[in-house]
């Protein structure tokens, strides 16, 4: 029984991120580290999904790794990557269901605190 309310909280807490951003047109930019892709890359391959999430996943993956072959392949340490409103917000509570080491918590809440200053600057 707590499984099942913990699936139907996480499901509409989902799909109330999913619909609302969809609203807003706005492009959010944020500067990523390599390690700081390569990070959230892994946390996101180790996260967990249900069926409605598959789609919203695979974009923002698909994003991550496109802007990991780029800066890998330029030899760049670091980049922007434009997510769209609802991509970045999904992004962010992707990553707030991954589980990780204690000695990443560094990089993980840098990762965090760039996610929602840029969601925040952009729904002004």
């Amino acid at each position: 029984m707590a499984r099942f309310i913990k699936n139907a909280v996480v499901a509409a807490a989902v799909l109330c991120i999913m619909t609302a951003g969809y609203a807003k047109d706005e492009d959010v930019k944020v500067e990523f580290t390599i390690e700081e892709l390569a990070f959230s890359i892994n946390v996101l391959n180790s996260i967990e999904l249900i069926g409605e999430e598959v789609q919203p996943f695979m974009d923002i993956r698909t994003v991550l790794m496109d802007a990991y072959k780029e800066m890998s392949g330029g030899k760049k340490k670091s980049g922007n990557i434009n997510f769209t409103m609802p991509m970045a917000k999904n992004f962010f509570f992707f990553m707030q269901r991954g589980k990780f080491k204690g000695a990443d918590a560094v990089i993980f809440n840098s990762i965090s605190t760039k996610m929602v200053d840029a969601i925040k600057k952009e729904s002004k």
